[in-house]
């Protein structure tokens, strides 16, 4: 009798849109029970301090000086991407080459310089992310997230097959209800992988919950 393959399990899941009425406690407590939980942290010039986007104060005051037991990405919307893709700096450079590992670039821009956006990620110690909507393109400069979302709870109807050798993420829609057969699904192709999640960890109050976050976590990595 074959044996079916087993599914790889993503080595880390991005959950997207903590802001100031997030516990800090409540994502420390997350992050020792399991390690490989990475929080995405939106920064908007037009929306900083409304829902999904902390404000800068809240980051200082309960976020950063707990860095070290997070793992941190940030994601740049509006002119905070444009910035970096027009000018090849950031006026967050400090603090993201300070505290986050990741930077995910939100942008819609297709003539991108993508060795300039590596040029600033390496600057400032982050891995750089971009987001496709379509197959992974086969560029080397930076990360690569398939999302046809933006935020929105849109599932797709199926996966890009991941490049080769390299590490690809994946978000769209992604909730409890779905995301163990997304799960089967992408572990079936790729080994080297992450999921982000961010409409699918909102509670009904529009709120970023870190109970719902930990459901995930058991359902993908307790089981």
């Amino acid at each position: 009798m074959a044996i079916e393959p087993k599914p790889t399990k993503p080595f880390r899941i991005t959950f997207t849109g903590a802001d100031d009425q997030t516990s800090i406690q409540d994502m420390l407590a997350l992050v020792k029970d399991y390690p490989m939980v990475e929080f995405g942290i939106l920064f908007s010039p037009k929306r900083t301090g409304t829902a999904r986007y902390p404000s800068l104060e809240w980051l200082e005051r309960e976020v950063f000086p707990n860095a070290d037991n997070l793992a941190l990405a940030a994601h740049l919307c509006g002119g905070d991407s444009k910035e970096v893709l027009e000018t090849g700096k950031s006026k967050h450079d400090f603090i993201l080459s300070w505290y986050f590992d990741r930077v995910q670039l939100n942008t819609t821009a297709q003539d991108i310089d993508y060795r300039m956006v590596n040029d600033w990620a390496v600057s400032n110690f982050v891995f750089p992310i971009l987001q496709c909507r379509g197959p992974f393109p086969d560029v080397k400069d930076v990360l690569w997230l398939y999302d046809v979302s933006g935020g929105e709870g849109i599932t797709p109807d199926s996966w890009p097959e991941p490049l080769e050798h390299d590490i690809c993420g994946y978000a769209g829609g992604l909730r409890k209800e779905n995301i163990l057969a997304v799960v089967n699904q992408v572990g079936l192709m790729s080994t080297n992988y992450w999921l982000d999640m961010e409409s699918g960890v909102r509670d009904a109050q529009g709120n970023f919950s870190i109970d719902m976050c930990r459901e995930i976590c058991e359902l993908v990595f307790d089981n």
